[in-house]
């Protein structure tokens, strides 16, 4: 075990090796409840998925908040896909991703049929307290925990 600080606070990470896959599957329940009944959610799991070493609570954290993220983007309802898959960054990608190591890596995708993200709002998503809800609906720190959470464990985020 080793101690990190997140955002001002210690935490204390408790990394494990883990399949992805089986996390995504034993969360899809919490989640299904989380989105609500006009949300599809869908999984594409690939079969060979390496393994990574992440906190297991992190990675709740992260499918969480992400999933609330992506509910907020489709008040009407849609459709919700979590993806995994084996990845190789090449040297070009890493380049123009300053946060991303080339070489192998496990991805995690999630994908939503919501509106889309003006582009003045998507250079900001990840900042602490910033949100486009009205006051009182929301604070602003979960895409900024989850950027936390995704460079504590070596990994890169983006979103397109």
């Amino acid at each position: 075990m080793f101690e990190r600080a997140l955002q001002g606070r210690q935490s204390l990470l408790q990394p494990k090796v883990l399949n992805l896959n089986a996390v995504v599957g034993e969360t899809a329940s919490l989640l299904r409840r989380l989105i609500g009944e006009d949300i599809l959610l869908s999984t594409v799991l690939a079969p060979d998925l390496r393994l990574v070493k992440v906190d297991p609570a992190q990675l709740d954290q992260v499918l969480m908040n992400l999933a609330v993220n992506a509910r907020d983007a489709m008040p009407t309802g849609g459709r919700l896909t979590i993806e995994t898959a084996n990845v190789m960054i090449d040297a070009g990608y890493a380049a123009t991703h300053l946060d991303c190591r080339a070489g192998p890596h496990v991805m995690l995708a999630m994908t939503d049929s919501g509106s889309g993200i003006p582009p003045d709002v998507m250079m900001r998503i990840f900042d602490p307290f910033f949100t486009t809800k009205e006051p009182g609906k929301g604070t602003g720190l979960g895409l900024a925990t989850v950027l936390g959470i995704v460079n504590q464990s070596d990994g890169c985020i983006h979103c397109y």
